[in-house]
């Protein structure tokens, strides 16, 4: 499906399914996308900000210069999601599950990360930092990039 440009802000679409749908330069936000599956969709130049993305599945979606800003996404799964500059400020990720991911471009300031799981990702050090401080699970070590 080709959602590109699409207005969908504050629109309830809960448990809905989008695998592989496009939402290159769609508003969103305030949207509620409570536990669906948006598994190889692409989020490109999305506006996401304040979205209710609780529970819902994002592995292997492309999501690029994006703004997830103040979303809520508790036990989202961004597992080998291609993520890059995306702004996650001051979103809720808690217990969401970040594998395989180069996360080093993206801001996470002021996000929550509680019991958010890492596992084969690339963080940079001031990102490792904050996830440390958040009581973010790491499987093995934060794998952060010296540079920052």
């Amino acid at each position: 499906c080709d959602f590109s440009g699409a207005d969908f802000s504050n629109k309830d679409f809960s448990m809905s399914e989008a695998k592989g749908a496009n939402f290159t330069g769609a508003n969103l936000a305030g949207a509620n996308f409570f536990k669906s599956d948006f598994a190889g969709a692409i989020f490109n130049n999305t506006n996401a900000k304040g979205t209710n993305f609780k529970g819902t599945n994002f592995a292997n979606a492309d999501i690029t210069d994006s703004d997830f800003s103040q979303s809520v996404t508790w036990k989202a799964n961004f597992a080998n999601a291609n993520i890059s500059k995306v702004d996650f400020f001051d979103a809720e990720l808690g217990s969401a599950i970040f594998d395989g991911n180069d996360l080093r471009d993206s801001n996470f300031d002021g996000s929550i990360l509680w019991e958010t799981k890492f596992s084969n990702s690339k963080m940079t050090k001031k990102q490792c930092d904050h996830a440390t401080a958040e009581e973010a699970i790491f499987d093995g070590k934060c794998f952060a990039d010296n540079n920052n």
